[in-house]
């Protein structure tokens, strides 16, 4: 059975402005889950610090994790002790998703129903780089290694978060970058992973800014470096209807 993990994190708040928030989008993203209702091992929202955003309800498990002192910033590190503390569950599979996020109609249940293919170590839901345009032939897009971005929303098999463990703890490389998405590329290139890209994108980020990398912002018009969705279905999209094109998602 499938879990879903969510990591946050609050936001810097300056201090002349009434409209910054610490919690800008959790809520938000928890409760498009909770809408949902789908069955699930394990809910876990994952933290880096110590503080708790007010929006969570009962039903979500609490996990903090306190960063080392004199860590670089980056959100490598929390991603995989997040990846970590799923592993040591011992459940087939986790569903990632990072905290600003809106999503189509259904999607949490196509990504928590939708198994990953045999061939392939995890799936992403969230890959502008590789989807730039609208309507795009819908199916698993097994693209080339060396190509992965964004760690918004991905499904990752029991024994690839093995295998990413032990890479962490082995290859002195894991030190390379602090972001997450270019520590998951590294670790492909080097273990030889496979993964799928699905088409269309079932969520798209709203984050304004970056939480890990201070000073990035959603660059929606520049296609080199945007990181919003011309792919996603939008709400209004229900993910079950993918279910009719089911051998194109194998």
């Amino acid at each position: 059975m499938s879990s879903i993990f969510v990591l946050t994190c609050p936001r810097p708040v300056d201090p002349n402005s009434a409209e910054d928030k610490p919690w800008p989008y959790v809520g938000a993203t928890l409760d498009a889950i909770d809408r949902e209702g789908v069955p699930v091992a394990a809910q876990v929202l994952f933290i880096d610090g110590a503080e708790t955003p007010p929006e969570v309800k009962p039903d979500w498990e609490i996990v903090h994790w306190s960063r080392p002192h004199m860590a670089l910033r980056g959100n490598k590190l929390p991603y995989f002790a997040l990846l970590e503390n799923a592993f040591e569950r011992g459940h087939d599979d986790v569903l990632v998703l990072e905290d600003d996020l809106k999503f189509s109609d259904n999607a949490v249940r196509r990504m928590v129903t939708l198994p990953v293919p045999s061939d392939l170590s995890f799936l992403q839901f969230f890959s502008p780089h590789l989807l730039p345009a609208p309507h795009m032939i819908p199916g698993i897009w097994r693209p080339p290694t060396g190509s992965v971005k964004f760690c918004q929303a991905i499904k990752f098999t029991r024994p690839t978060l093995a295998r990413l463990l032990d890479w962490r703890e082995n290859d002195l490389e894991f030190g390379t970058y602090v972001e997450s998405d270019q520590s998951l590329n590294l670790a492909v290139v080097r273990l030889g992973l496979r993964y799928g890209v699905h088409c269309p994108d079932l969520v798209d980020h709203v984050g304004e800014s970056s939480a890990a990398t201070p000073g990035d912002d959603l660059c929606e018009n520049d296609p080199l470096c945007r990181r919003t969705s011309n792919c996603f279905g939008d709400e209004k999209f229900n993910a079950l209807r993918l279910y009719d094109l089911d051998g194109r998602y194998r």
